[in-house]
Protein backbone atom coordinates (compact mmCIF):
# COMPACT_ATOMS: atom_id res chain seq x y z
CA UNK A 1 0.00 0.00 0.00
CA UNK A 2 1.18 3.46 -1.13
CA UNK A 3 1.40 5.84 1.58
CA UNK A 4 2.59 9.85 2.04
CA UNK A 5 5.49 8.20 4.45
CA UNK A 6 6.60 5.76 1.78
CA UNK A 7 5.96 7.66 -1.26
CA UNK A 8 9.36 9.92 -1.45
CA UNK A 9 11.32 6.63 -1.30
CA UNK A 10 9.65 5.51 -3.96
CA UNK A 11 9.62 8.44 -5.83
CA UNK A 12 13.59 8.29 -5.32
CA UNK A 13 14.17 4.91 -6.22
CA UNK A 14 12.19 5.45 -9.63
CA UNK A 15 13.87 8.60 -9.91
CA UNK A 16 17.24 6.64 -9.75
CA UNK A 17 16.13 3.81 -11.81
CA UNK A 18 15.42 6.91 -14.46
CA UNK A 19 18.72 8.02 -14.42
CA UNK A 20 20.83 4.93 -15.12
CA UNK A 21 18.39 4.05 -17.69
CA UNK A 22 19.09 7.51 -19.26
CA UNK A 23 22.93 6.90 -18.77
CA UNK A 24 23.25 3.69 -20.19
CA UNK A 25 21.43 4.94 -23.43
CA UNK A 26 23.90 8.09 -24.09
CA UNK A 27 27.19 5.80 -23.34
CA UNK A 28 25.26 3.47 -26.32
CA UNK A 29 24.82 6.06 -28.38
CA UNK A 30 28.54 7.15 -28.92
CA UNK A 31 29.81 4.11 -28.84
CA UNK A 32 27.87 1.13 -29.66
CA UNK A 33 27.91 1.41 -33.24
CA UNK A 34 27.82 -1.68 -34.54
CA UNK A 35 25.00 -1.79 -36.27
CA UNK A 36 26.37 -0.37 -39.38
CA UNK A 37 26.32 -1.56 -43.07
CA UNK A 38 29.41 -1.67 -44.57
CA UNK A 39 27.90 -1.21 -48.08
CA UNK A 40 26.14 1.85 -47.65
CA UNK A 41 28.73 3.21 -46.02
CA UNK A 42 31.48 2.86 -48.50
CA UNK A 43 29.27 4.74 -51.17
CA UNK A 44 28.77 7.79 -48.25
CA UNK A 45 32.71 7.49 -47.81
CA UNK A 46 32.83 7.65 -51.66
CA UNK A 47 30.93 11.01 -52.21
CA UNK A 48 31.88 13.04 -48.55
CA UNK A 49 35.43 11.59 -47.09
CA UNK A 50 36.84 11.43 -50.50
CA UNK A 51 36.88 15.11 -50.99
CA UNK A 52 38.97 15.85 -48.98
CA UNK A 53 41.71 12.81 -48.54
CA UNK A 54 41.84 9.45 -50.49
CA UNK A 55 42.50 5.78 -48.87
CA UNK A 56 46.18 6.48 -47.66
CA UNK A 57 44.97 8.33 -44.32
CA UNK A 58 43.47 5.09 -43.47
CA UNK A 59 46.62 3.09 -44.24
CA UNK A 60 49.63 5.14 -43.49
CA UNK A 61 52.04 4.10 -40.52
CA UNK A 62 51.29 6.81 -38.04
CA UNK A 63 47.77 6.20 -38.09
CA UNK A 64 45.98 8.53 -35.75
CA UNK A 65 43.11 6.79 -34.75
CA UNK A 66 43.75 4.06 -32.52
CA UNK A 67 40.47 2.77 -31.13
CA UNK A 68 36.69 1.98 -31.97
CA UNK A 69 35.83 4.86 -30.26
CA UNK A 70 38.23 7.02 -31.63
CA UNK A 71 37.31 5.86 -35.05
CA UNK A 72 33.76 6.90 -33.96
CA UNK A 73 35.02 10.42 -32.88
CA UNK A 74 37.18 11.08 -35.95
CA UNK A 75 33.72 10.18 -38.17
CA UNK A 76 31.70 12.58 -36.29
CA UNK A 77 34.36 15.76 -36.22
CA UNK A 78 35.11 14.97 -40.01
CA UNK A 79 31.11 14.94 -41.17
CA UNK A 80 31.09 18.03 -38.32
CA UNK A 81 34.56 19.92 -40.18
CA UNK A 82 32.73 19.69 -43.52
CA UNK A 83 28.87 20.62 -42.82
CA UNK A 84 28.40 17.29 -44.17
CA UNK A 85 24.88 16.51 -41.54
CA UNK A 86 25.17 12.83 -41.43
CA UNK A 87 22.24 10.95 -39.38
CA UNK A 88 23.04 8.40 -37.16
CA UNK A 89 22.58 5.79 -39.16
CA UNK A 90 24.99 7.24 -41.93
CA UNK A 91 27.35 7.79 -39.01
CA UNK A 92 26.78 4.01 -38.49
CA UNK A 93 27.36 2.92 -41.88
CA UNK A 94 30.51 5.37 -42.48
CA UNK A 95 32.08 3.78 -39.28
CA UNK A 96 31.67 0.15 -39.89
CA UNK A 97 32.65 0.62 -43.67
CA UNK A 98 35.76 2.01 -42.44
CA UNK A 99 36.49 -0.30 -39.35
CA UNK A 100 35.73 -3.55 -41.55
CA UNK A 101 38.08 -2.47 -44.28
CA UNK A 102 40.94 -0.55 -42.65
CA UNK A 103 40.88 -0.98 -38.80
CA UNK A 104 39.32 -3.92 -37.84
CA UNK A 105 39.35 -2.22 -34.27
CA UNK A 106 36.99 -4.92 -31.78
CA UNK A 107 33.83 -3.07 -30.07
Amino acid sequence: MLTRKNKPGLVLFASILLGIASMSALADSDTNMTLGDAKTGAKLAQKYCMKCHNNSVYTRKAKKVHSYEGLVGRVKACSQQTGVSFSRKQLQDVTEYLNHHFYDFQQ
